[in-house]
């Protein structure tokens, strides 16, 4: 089942008072980090869990990810035969691919999943983008694509 979404986050950066830092972008990858950077915000995205951290420049503060989950997100599915409920672990219980698809962007595709238990679990994957606004302090997140495999529902 392919099942694509227009679910959109947007991670907006303000100065205190309340304008836009003014942005020249730079980017790097340096071994398994991924860094998109402006003047406003630097992006690191770890390019084997898809976990990252936003720095927003002006006053030092630091989002990160879960570290006790280390995980990206969870997609969870249900059996279309059996009604079993599987969680898979974005990035732990799979292999990420990045992609580089701009100067300010990168995709980042979730697959090859396995259960808990090492098990394959077939036809699943996530494809995300991640872009950097080119001249204000602004991270857009998007799923762009949900698979399910032919054994599974997606299950919010």
């Amino acid at each position: 089942m392919r099942l694509s979404t227009a679910l959109l986050l947007h991670l907006v950066l303000l100065n205190p008072a309340g304008l836009t830092v003014a942005a020249g972008e730079q980017q790097q990858e340096t071994g398994t980090t991924v860094i998109l950077e402006n003047n406003g915000i630097k992006v690191s995205i770890n390019a084997r869990t898809g976990c990252f951290d936003v720095l927003e420049k002006q006053t030092g503060t630091l989002w990160g990810h879960d570290p006790w989950e280390g995980i990206a997100g969870e997609l969870r599915l249900r059996h279309r035969l059996q009604n079993q409920l599987l969680t898979l672990a974005l990035g732990k219980q799979s292999q990420t691919r990045i992609r580089r698809t701009d100067r300010n962007a990168i995709s980042m595709t979730f697959d090859v999943f396995t259960t808990q238990e090492g098990n394959p679990v077939q036809g699943v994957s996530v494809s995300t983008c991640l872009a950097l606004h080119s001249d204000r302090p602004e991270l857009r997140i998007e799923v762009n694509q949900v698979e399910t495999g032919s054994d599974w529902n997606y299950s919010p």
